[in-house]
């Protein structure tokens, strides 16, 4: 009987071990020792056929039964240790940085070369210098950075959530404090609960900036200037921020130091300084406003033409698949014009690079953006302190191999660098697109001075944008030297402005209000211009200093409420070549 109660005493084991619940199953040995026969029935039912056949285990069996017993116990007593060990490492650092105090720990770390300029992290030169894991060590790998950083965030992030909640624990000895980090639920508890994340989610937003992080990004940032010559005279303090009042007039520039400034008044207008972007190449700035303007104002959509063709009697519903209506960007040579494809209404918008602004594409050959590259480098070219980083002397160069031309970006961070492909219109395929036509020929035309602007944004534009919700008709008059503006069955609203001709048209004010306060938003050099073609199409201009921008819109019917669509030219892949096409133009449907 020894063997047998042995036997069984080892099959139960890993649920003792475990503290579970053994399986419905009963082991009942025979009565010869090494047999064992298993019968599945209910606990409370016990039977043991001695006659049936038994399972015959080799004497090993308990041994092998044995030492798994052995591999369990070891794997629970290592990972509470593990688990331990990791709670008393939380614990440590937050009494010491509460000890100490947070500011002189900081500078501690700063004197031994350890560094952050993390938005997200709040407490992430403390975590670095007290595990010793230096993320910006110099003359480590990208890789290296990102693997070091994988391992100090957590540390970060569980030292922010203990100071917040120190009134919960920070009197707690240790073992009454690791009962309450058990119970928070670890390490992953509490990072979760800093962040109010719920269980389904493991996101962790960014964590509010500190001052010196602020600062460390702006002088990282291409605003920086570097000052030439002895600035002796300014008694600037060696390595440390500090604020400085500049002016400059007939006799010079005059400095004015302010060294008792702190670091939060210097993050307070760290704020105010320049993208860097107005010193980038005219080029570049040319980039960043077509994409700027270009998504603002003509968004990727979807079409009403379906993917496969439909049977003779098939009408599309809500569920049929319908080919996308991207917006396309056209270089036809000396500019872009944007409009979506496969869309009968569009907005369209051209950028044109002023003279001189040279974009180091051909002036002969019509090309679109391929729409891959466009989803990778807009977001980088629409961001002005991203969009700066490509301003270097090599920052942007064009290749054209196979007719397919290539105009890559080179980011002062390499992870950032990337191209946009300029295809010719012969890759087009099927799809097509709209550009104005030639016939656009306006009857009158406006000119608002900054005055104006100012009046209009104000008044009638923020009268528009707060009854958003809803669509409605915008009848424009253009005459006798003012531009009216009238919603629907309201008063007209007149703006003083140079005007010339005489033209009356509506529009949609959906349309007037995805193009006019994205025009405006630019950094612009002149007066906001309006031309206005009753025929089919209103015409709003701006100028910065690198290139004129121009945005169009559809008018509506004479004595209807569709748009009109005959001032839009179809544009589409170069026919093939014949006697019978040799009229028909390449660009134009």
């Amino acid at each position: 009987m020894a063997a047998s109660t042995n036997a069984q005493v080892a099959w139960l084991m890993p649920y003792v071990a475990t503290n579970t619940r053994p399986p419905r199953l009963i082991c009942a040995f025979a009565k010869r020792q090494t047999e064992m026969t298993i019968v599945t029935t209910d606990t409370d039912h016990v039977t043991c056929e001695a006659d049936q056949r038994a399972i015959v285990l080799p004497p090993a069996a308990i041994t092998e039964a044995t030492q798994l017993q052995r591999q369990t116990g070891d794997l629970f007593a290592l990972e509470g240790t593990a688990t331990e060990n990791r709670a008393k490492l939380h614990f440590d650092i937050f009494n010491y940085v509460e000890r100490y105090d947070r500011d002189a720990v900081e500078e501690l770390a700063r004197d031994n070369e350890f560094s952050s300029t993390s938005k997200a992290l709040n407490c992430h030169l403390l975590a670095q210098f007290l595990t010793g894991i230096n993320v910006n060590e110099k003359g480590i790998s990208q890789a290296e950075k990102a693997s070091r950083q994988t391992r100090v965030r957590p540390f970060a992030l569980v030292l922010e959530g203990l100071r917040k909640r120190r009134s919960e624990h920070a009197h707690l000895e240790f073992d009454a404090w690791l009962k309450w980090y058990l119970r928070e639920g670890q390490q992953v508890g509490l990072i979760k609960q800093l962040v109010g994340e719920s269980s389904k989610s493991d996101k962790v937003p960014e964590a509010k900036p500190t001052p010196d992080s602020i600062v460390e990004d702006a002088f990282e940032s291409a605003a920086a200037v570097k000052l030439p010559g002895d600035l002796s005279d300014l008694d600037l303090i060696p390595g440390r921020p500090m604020l400085v009042m500049l002016r400059q007039d007939a006799s010079g520039i005059i400095a004015v130091p302010l060294p008792k400034a702190g670091s939060s008044a210097v993050a307070s207008v760290a704020g105010y300084r320049s993208t860097g972007l107005e010193r980038a190449p005219a080029p570049l700035r040319v980039w960043h406003l077509l994409m700027t303007v270009g998504m603002a104002i003509v968004p990727d959509a979807t079409s009403d033409e379906p993917i496969s063709a439909l049977e003779p009697d098939d009408e599309p519903n809500e569920a049929t698949p319908m080919l996308p209506a991207n917006a396309i960007y056209l270089w036809d040579g000396s500019g872009f014009s944007v409009a979506s494809a496969r869309s009968r209404d569009t907005r369209i918008v051209e950028v044109v690079p002023l003279h001189g602004v040279d974009l180091g594409l051909s002036h002969g050959t019509v090309r679109f953006i391929d729409k891959r590259t466009r989803n990778t480098m807009a977001a980088r070219l629409i961001q002005p302190t991203i969009c700066a980083g490509y301003g270097g002397e090599k920052g942007i160069s064009v290749e054209d191999r196979n007719g397919r031309a290539r105009v890559k970006f080179a980011h002062t961070d390499r992870e950032l660098s990337g191209h946009l492909a300029l295809p010719t219109l012969a890759e087009f395929r099927t799809n097509w697109t709209s550009r104005v036509s030639t016939h656009f020929a306006p009857h009158a035309e406006a000119i608002m001075d900054e005055a104006a602007v100012i009046e209009f944004t104000s008044t009638f534009l923020a009268m528009l944008a707060g009854k958003h919700k809803s669509d409605a008709e915008i009848a424009i008059t253009i005459s006798d030297g003012k531009i009216a503006f009238k919603r629907d069955k309201a008063k007209s609203t007149p703006f003083a402005a140079e005007a010339a001709g005489s033209a009356t048209a509506r529009v949609m004010q959906s349309d007037l209000l995805a193009v006019v306060p994205s025009l405006l938003a630019l950094e612009r050099t002149g007066n906001l211009s309006w031309e206005l073609d009753p025929k089919g199409l209103l015409m709003v201009e701006v100028s910065t200093d690198a290139a004129i921008i121009r945005a169009y819109v559809q008018t509506l019917e004479e004595g209807r409420d569709t748009r009109s669509r005959s001032l839009l030219d179809r544009v589409r892949a170069p026919l093939p070549t014949s006697a019978s096409l040799a009229e028909t133009p390449a660009l134009a449907a």
